[in-house]
C-alpha cells in the first residue's frame, strides 16, 4: 500500500481504537477497518500506548468520577460545537451543567474557551457556581436555558425557573437569561498537530481559536438555527464517536490524551513542518519562473506569467493582451490577441521600479510580502492529504489561515493552501480561499501553479509568443 493510502487508512481507523480494545464492540467496526487494525503495525503500537495509559489511570478514573457517563455526555455536547461560532446566547445553555461540581471540565472545549475570553459569561458561570443547586436542578436548568435562548420568550420561563430553582434564585437566573450578547464570539477548531499527551502545557498546540469582538448591538445570536458547518466535520465526527464509546466512559482520566493526542497521531506535526520563512527564502532565490493562474469557473488560465530575474524580463499573458516588459532596456511590447502587430512603449523609472517590485513577489505567488508581514492571528500548519489523488504528485500540503477586519467593519477570513515540493521548498500549486462567514465555509478564489524554468525554456516561450 502506498504511503499516502496507508496514512489515510490509519486516520480512518484511529477513531475505532477504543472499540477494538473492547472485544464485545469489535463487530461494530466496519469490516475494512477491522482488517486494517489486524495487520497495521503503526496502529498496533498506538493502541498499545493507549492501553498502557488507560491501565495506569484506571484507579483514578474509577475513584474520581462516579458518573463518568454523564461527564462524557457533557463533553459530547461541548464538542458538538466544534468549528461553530459561539456567542453568549449559544453558551448560556451549557452554563448550569458546567457549574455543577460533579461535572467539572478541565480541558479546552468550544464552551470553556469562550468563558476565558468573555467576562460576562464568566461572571454568569461564577454566579451559577455559587447557587446551592442540586445536580438535577442544574441539568434541568440547562435544558430550560436551551429552550429560551431566543429573544422574546423570557416571560414564559419565570414560573418554570421558580419551580426548578426556587423563587429566591428566580431573579438571578432571569437576569442571566435576559443579558444581551457581550459582542464576543469565539470559534474553536481542532488543528492538524498533536501535543505530547503527557504534557498538558502543550494542549494549546492541538486546537486553534478565533476571537471576534463586535459592537453588542450588531451581534446576531448563533444559538438559534445555526447550521453545522461542513468544514472540520470529519474531525468532529471522530471526536464524538470516541466520546460515545463505552470504554471511554470508564477511562475519563485519559480524556486529555484521547481528545488531543490520539486524534492526531497520524497528522504531521508543526514541529516538523517547513517554516514559512524558508519557503519565502526559497522563492526569492528562484531566477526564472512560469506562473499560471485559474479561477474555479474556468480551466483556461486567467493569466500566465513568465519571470526572469537574471534577464530582467517579464511576460504577462491574459485575455486582453500579451505584454513583454524588458526592464533592462526600459521598454514594453504589447501584442493584442489574434494579431501579429506589436506596439512598443518607453517606460519611465516609476514603471520599471513597480514591475521589479512585483517580480520580487512573483506576482502574489506568496500571500504576503514576507513572513514578518503575517497578522498576529495567522496559523501555519502542515495538513494531511485527505484526497491524495487531487494533490500534486510528490508534494506536501500546508495551510495558512488568518482573518482581518475590513474598513466596512466586516471580518474577512482567508485560507491559503500550498502544495510544496519538499526537495526545493517551492510551492508547486497554491489555492486562495476567502469567507465572510465561517458558517458558510470558504470559497475558492483562484488556483496558481508555479514551475521554475531554465533560460532556454524561457527563450522558447518568448519565441512561441512572438517576441
Amino acid at each position: 500500500m502506498e504511503k499516502n493510502q496507508l496514512q489515510s487508512a490509519c486516520i480512518s481507523a484511529q477513531e475505532y481504537y477504543y472499540d477494538w480494545l473492547s472485544p464485545d464492540l469489535r463487530e461494530e467496526i466496519p469490516p475494512e477497518t477491522q482488517e486494517h487494525l489486524r495487520h497495521c503495525r503503526q496502529c498496533h503500537g498506538n493502541m498499545a500506548q493507549l492501553q498502557k495509559i488507560l491501565a495506569s489511570q484506571q484507579d483514578e478514573a474509577a475513584d474520581s468520577r462516579p458518573q463518568n457517563s454523564d461527564w462524557s455526555a457533557l463533553l459530547e455536547t461541548h464538542f458538538s460545537c466544534l468549528d461553530r461560532p459561539m456567542d453568549c446566547a449559544a453558551v448560556k445553555p451549557f452554563l448550569p451543567s458546567l457549574a455543577d461540581p460533579a461535572g467539572k471540565v478541565t480541558i479546552p472545549t468550544p464552551v470553556t474557551v469562550h468563558l476565558e475570553h468573555c467576562p460576562d459569561c464568566l461572571h454568569d458561570f461564577q454566579t451559577l457556581q455559587n447557587l446551592p443547586l442540586t445536580h438535577d436542578q442544574r441539568h434541568n436548568l440547562s435544558r430550560l436555558f436551551a429552550g429560551t435562548s431566543r429573544p422574546g420568550i423570557f416571560w414564559k420561563t419565570e414560573k418554570q425557573i421558580a419551580a426548578l430553582a426556587g423563587r429566591d434564585h428566580s431573579r438571578t437566573l432571569q437576569a442571566i437569561l435576559q443579558r444581551p450578547n457581550s459582542g464576543i464570539t469565539t470559534c474553536f477548531s481542532l488543528r492538524s498537530a498533536h501535543p505530547q499527551a503527557e504534557n498538558p502545557a502543550n494542549l494549546q498546540e492541538a486546537y486553534s481559536l478565533q476571537v471576534l469582538r463586535h459592537s453588542p448591538d450588531t451581534v446576531l445570536s448563533t444559538a438559534a438555527n445555526t447550521p453545522q458547518p461542513a468544514a472540520g466535520s470529519r474531525k468532529k465526527d471522530a471526536v464524538l464517536h470516541l466520546l460515545r464509546s463505552r470504554k471511554f466512559q470508564t477511562a475519563a482520566a485519559a480524556a486529555v490524551f484521547l481528545l488531543f493526542g490520539m486524534m492526531f497521531l497520524f497528522r504531521p506535526s508543526t514541529a516538523r513542518a517547513v517554516p514559512l520563512q524558508q519557503i519565502y527564502q526559497a522563492v526569492q532565490e528562484v531566477q526564472n519562473l512560469h506562473i499560471s493562474r485559474t479561477s474555479p469557473a474556468s480551466r483556461t488560465p486567467l493569466e500566465e506569467i513568465w519571470i526572469s530575474k537574471e534577464s530582467d524580463l517579464l511576460v504577462i499573458k491574459n485575455q486582453a493582451a500579451t505584454v513583454l516588459w524588458d526592464l533592462s532596456r526600459n521598454i514594453r511590447k504589447i501584442k493584442a490577441p489574434g494579431t501579429d502587430g506589436m506596439q512598443t512603449q518607453l517606460l519611465d523609472e516609476g514603471q520599471v521600479n513597480n514591475q521589479k517590485k512585483y517580480m520580487e513577489r512573483f506576482f502574489d505567488l506568496m500571500p504576503f510580502d514576507n513572513a514578518s508581514s503575517l497578522p498576529d492571528n495567522a496559523s501555519w500548519n502542515q495538513m494531511p492529504l485527505e484526497n491524495p489523488a487531487a494533490a500534486m504528485p510528490g508534494t506536501t500540503l500546508y495551510e495558512l489561515t488568518w482573518h482581518q477586519q475590513q474598513t466596512s467593519g466586516v471580518t474577512r477570513y482567508s485560507k491559503w493552501r500550498c502544495y510544496l515540493d519538499p526537495k526545493t521548498n517551492l510551492p508547486q500549486k497554491t489555492e486562495l480561499y476567502t469567507s465572510s462567514n465561517l458558517e458558510n465555509g470558504y470559497e475558492l478564489i483562484n488556483t496558481t501553479t508555479a514551475q521554475p524554468i531554465s533560460k532556454e525554456t524561457l527563450d522558447q516561450a518568448l519565441q512561441t509568443l512572438g517576441f
